[in-house]
């Protein structure tokens, strides 16, 4: 009995002794990894912080954190959200949804440094589960992208003034048929009014301004001002110069579902993207056919836009391209190949995406779906915004057509307008009269000298702004009540 209690306690020992050892061999391997894991995070330059599956508690960061967030370590140890604090204003709303999420997705966002510098990141999240799934660590790598940005954009800029000298010859083409429409229809004018005539001259204005938008779109990144508007009232507006443009032969049906949620996009952008995807079904078409547009709901989240063609279709070659700057399939002087990739760009930058199906002999579906404005966005609603003659807008331009073509507008919607032929006129008027806004061309750099609390909208002389598009943005600067600068571009 003694022997075995004897051989009993050697056999615990011996396991025991086992037990530690192969503890001790766990821990080394452990604390090896450990090391060998800090001295990737701290040599490799980027952050790197490891947080618990539910996002509380910060296990570990990398110094580079205090370089690229600009904040200490010891902030995100005691709070996993201090990454947050120095995001930029208009990717805050954003990344605090994704950081919500558990994609696999890089995101890039903007962080503004104590010296108001932007700095680009780019953070990419990885996720560590046990035998059973349960998430138990979420680990984060960031790396600053901003010079890589740079660099990728001054490339973009190269390549797109090479491709632009290679298609000036096609642009003055199609700009001096634009004219030439234009011209003829004016000369038409002059020896009967005609409503028709009128509306060509419309159509071809419209057509022109697109092409200095292309232009201005891909050689010095144009600015857009987008509102929140009514998607509805906005294609409905653009219904009948599509009739005229694409012609007698082509049927144009519009379908527009009610009450659907409002976006926010520059109006004279969303005029391009339909009459660019007009002109494509047109041009799809030669003999006739039919073309839909379309508005509906996709929920409480997106609006979608169809633009549907019975034309000769894409093979899938040509889709595959279609949205290519300069890629065109017309003859030479027919087309700059600018159309779609402004679609795209137009689309992406209200946030939206654009979706194409095609087949030859089959048409071809543009799908456009856009994100709906929360509801405390509606207050800056753009339809055809009234005026009232208890507000006085001073206009200042030096070109006095330009002037008065303004003036005319503004009258025609309520406003009680007075104007000034340059930045010196205004100045002498303010000083003894305070006008609700003032409206001035940017006239060389000049600027009206007015007290602080003047409302003023600066236009920039280079950039041509459309009549509705401005009376949208008075609308929003006097609602707002407040003293503001803003520009139109």
């Amino acid at each position: 009995m003694v022997l075995a209690l004897i051989a009993l306690a050697v056999a615990l020992v011996v396991v025991v002794v086992t037990a530690s050892v192969r503890v001790r061999r766990s821990s080394v391997k452990y604390a090896d990894a450990e090391a060998r894991f800090r001295l990737f995070a701290e040599g490799c330059g980027d952050v790197c912080w490891v947080l618990s599956g539910d996002r509380r508690t910060t296990h570990y960061i990398s110094p580079a954190y205090e370089t690229t967030f600009q904040r200490p370590c010891e902030a995100l140890y005691r709070d996993a959200r201090d990454w947050l604090t120095n995001l930029h204003p208009d990717d805050r709303e954003r990344m605090m949804t994704e950081d919500r999420t558990l994609d696999d997705q890089a995101h890039e966002f903007r962080l503004v440094h104590a010296d108001s510098s932007i700095r680009w990141i780019r953070s990419k999240r990885f996720y560590v589960r046990d035998a059973a799934g349960q998430l138990l660590r979420i680990v984060s790598i960031a790396e600053d992208i901003t010079e890589r940005r740079a660099l990728d954009e001054q490339l973009r800029q190269v390549q797109k003034l090479d491709a632009l000298g290679m298609m000036a010859g096609g642009v003055a083409h199609d700009f001096n048929n634009i004219l030439a429409v234009i011209g003829a229809n004016a000369e038409l004018l002059k020896e009967s009014y005609d409503a028709g005539l009128v509306d060509e001259i419309a159509i071809a204005v419209n057509r022109a301004g697109s092409l200095t938008h292309q232009l201005l779109a891909f050689s010095r990144k144009e600015q857009t001002q987008p509102v929140v508007l009514d998607l509805n009232a906005a294609l409905g507006d653009v219904h009948k110069l599509v009739r005229r443009l694409v012609g007698a032969r082509i049927k144009v049906v519009c379908s527009l579902e009610p009450d659907l949620g409002r976006v926010r996009i520059d109006p004279s952008s969303l005029v391009q993207v339909i009459m660019n995807l007009a002109v494509n079904a047109r041009d799809a078409m030669p003999d006739g056919g039919k073309l839909r547009i379309e508005t509906r709901s996709l929920g409480l989240h997106d609006v979608m836009i169809v633009v549907k063609d019975s034309g000769c279709g894409m093979p899938p070659s040509v889709m595959a391209r279609v949205f290519d700057p300069f890629f065109t399939t017309k003859e030479a002087g027919k087309g700059t190949g600018l159309g779609l990739a402004v679609v795209h760009g137009v689309v992406e930058q209200a946030g939206g995406r654009i979706e194409l199906a095609s087949a030859p002999n089959e048409g071809t579906t543009f799908r456009i779906t856009l994100p709906v404005v929360a509801p405390p966005e509606l207050k800056n609603l753009v339809g055809k915004p009234p005026g009232s003659q208890t507000e006085r807008i001073l206009v200042v331009d030096g070109d006095q057509y330009l002037r008065g073509a303004t003036s005319h507008g503004l009258r025609e919607r309520g406003y009680t307008v007075v104007e000034a032929r340059d930045c010196r006129d205004a100045t002498a008027q303010l000083a003894h009269d305070k006008p609700s806004l003032v409206i001035v061309s940017r006239m060389d750099g000049e600027r009206v000298e007015h007290d602080p609390s003047t409302r003023v909208i600066y236009l920039d002389d280079g950039n041509p702004v459309q009549l509705d598009t401005l009376a949208a943005k008075i609308r929003s600067v006097l609602d707002e009540r407040k003293s503001s600068l803003s520009i139109v571009a």
